[in-house]
């Protein structure tokens, strides 16, 4: 067999009996030796050059391969599986210093804890005990709770900001313990000639002291609005007879 590249030369020096088809057998004629030396250097340039089909095993310190493709496989770096692909925004990252904690991400669904956004544009978004300062809100949208009809109910504020009770008999409100700068309102809807009580708030305090009368006729509703220093609750009514 004509050895044609290196892969196929012997370990056993005997067995090399010819390179790329010149007789370097035992006996062969002197004038072979300088074209077989001048096709070994061939071969190995070959070899250099990637053109010979030949490849260096990785226990020889190549790559097991012909082709990057198959190199990057043979040496356990397939791009996507292995190793990570180059991407222009993991070499912007590399510069970043690291933050601690939790990395923010523009797509992602997250809970985030005290951060600081400046002008930020939320959409869709719930912003949970966060203090806000000197925001634009455009088109905003409060949240209306309306149970079912009943004759007692609590105001709960993480229910909304505006809620609605309706009432099946005499009716009792409670509203929630005075806190500093909490404000809400509260829509009562008369499913009959019903009394109104209210209760809670710290110190309830109305205009003028005097606590407006309800109402209290079917199908009309009347709207409060409330609003806490931290020791009353401030009631007002914003109109009645709806």
């Amino acid at each position: 067999m004509s050895r044609n590249k290196i892969s196929e030369w012997s370990s056993t020096p005997g067995s090399n009996t010819d390179i790329g088809g010149i007789n370097i057998n035992e006996g062969c004629p002197p004038s072979t030796i300088n074209n077989a030396i001048r096709e070994a250097m061939a071969q190995i340039k070959n070899l250099q050059a990637g053109t010979s089909g030949d490849y260096l095993p990785i226990s020889a310190g190549g790559t097991g391969a012909t082709t990057a493709s198959a190199a990057r496989t043979a040496l356990g770096l397939v791009i996507g599986t292995n190793v990570q692909a180059y991407d222009a925004d993991l070499t912007t990252w590399a510069g970043k210093a690291v933050p601690t904690g939790v990395v923010v991400g523009t797509t992602d669904t997250q809970t985030l804890t005290n951060k600081t956004l400046t002008s930020p544009a939320l959409t869709n978004g719930t912003i949970t005990t966060a203090t806000l300062t000197n925001p634009t809100v455009t088109n905003y949208t409060e949240t209306l709770y309306a149970p079912a009809a009943g004759n007692s109910f609590s105001v709960v504020l993480t229910n909304g900001t505006i809620q609605k009770f309706t009432s099946n008999s005499n009716i009792s409100i409670a509203l929630p313990a005075a806190s500093v700068g909490k404000s809400f309102v509260v829509i009562v809807a008369y499913g009959g000639t019903h009394t109104l009580t209210w209760s809670g708030g710290g110190a309830l305090k109305w205009n003028s002291n005097e606590e407006p009368t309800a109402t209290s006729e079917s199908g009309k509703f009347d709207i409060f609005t409330f609003f806490s220093d931290g020791t009353n609750t401030y009631g007002a009514t914003f109109g009645q007879g709806y």
